[in-house]
């Protein structure tokens, strides 16, 4: 299973459209820093602002690509007939794709804080420890949120192999169905229940707090993730089980 992984990730680190989406927004995610003004900018202004870029535009664009490029693909080039030939279980082979998407998705948030510190720096920006914080947090809680997202629209990939169709629900855990919970979070019903908070942004953001004020909440965190990574699995698992792929 080990090679399995290697495998996988030896291949996305090596397709040319995967590597060039990232590249893009790395660039986008740069200009946006080199283009802010310096009125009344400091680390905490900067920090603020690369979380807004974090778990905005670039976690759209990192989960989509990742559904894509570890999911949507497999089916596209029928690699799973090849995997499942060699006598792997599929149910291993979701977990391979679970574990693909976790790691993968950790490596790409890493490098985007990175990327954030060295242009702070070449921005002259002074962050204290606290706002390196504020980015680490923000690029773990981004990371999380495309970790359970990717999975969960796989299960429509698995079910359906259609790939526009699991691409919108990708989208759709991603920014709809937080947007409507942004509009209806003040409805005294979900306010008062804390419905958002069972989120899988609702987990990320109570983490966020937590870290920030307290310095915990990793187990808020690995709860949501047992439980969506958790539905995921089962569900994936099931349908492909009793799929038959095409030659």
């Amino acid at each position: 299973m080990i090679g399995l992984i290697r495998a996988d990730l030896r291949r996305l680190l090596g397709k040319k459209s995967f590597l060039l989406v990232l590249l893009i927004t790395a660039v986008i995610a740069v200009i946006t820093i080199l283009v802010e003004k310096k009125d009344f900018y400091n680390g905490l202004v900067f920090a603020m602002n690369r979380r807004a870029d974090v778990t905005g535009f670039i976690v759209l664009v990192v989960g989509i690509t990742s559904f894509l490029g570890i999911y949507a693909d497999e089916f596209s080039a029928k690699s799973f007939q090849a995997v499942i030939g060699r006598g792997i279980p599929r149910n291993k082979i979701v977990l391979v794709k679970l574990i693909d998407c976790t790691v993968m998705t950790g490596l790409v948030f890493f490098f985007f804080w990175a990327l954030f510190c060295v242009f702070g720096l070449i921005r002259g920006v002074k962050m204290s420890a606290d706002e390196v914080k504020i980015l680490a947090v923000s690029c773990i809680c981004a990371a999380y949120i495309v970790i359970c997202t990717t999975p969960l629209a796989a299960v429509f990939m698995f079910a359906t192999e259609n790939k526009a169709l699991s691409v919108f629900i990708e989208l759709l855990l991603l920014v709809i169905i937080p947007m409507i919970f942004f509009f209806i979070n003040d409805l005294p019903f979900v306010y008062n229940n804390r419905l958002t908070s069972y989120y899988i942004t609702g987990f990320a953001d109570g983490f966020y707090s937590d870290m920030m004020l307290f310095g915990g909440g990793l187990g808020r965190l690995l709860l949501g993730a047992v439980i969506y990574l958790g539905i995921a699995y089962v569900l994936t698992t099931l349908i492909f089980t009793k799929k038959e792929l095409e030659l």
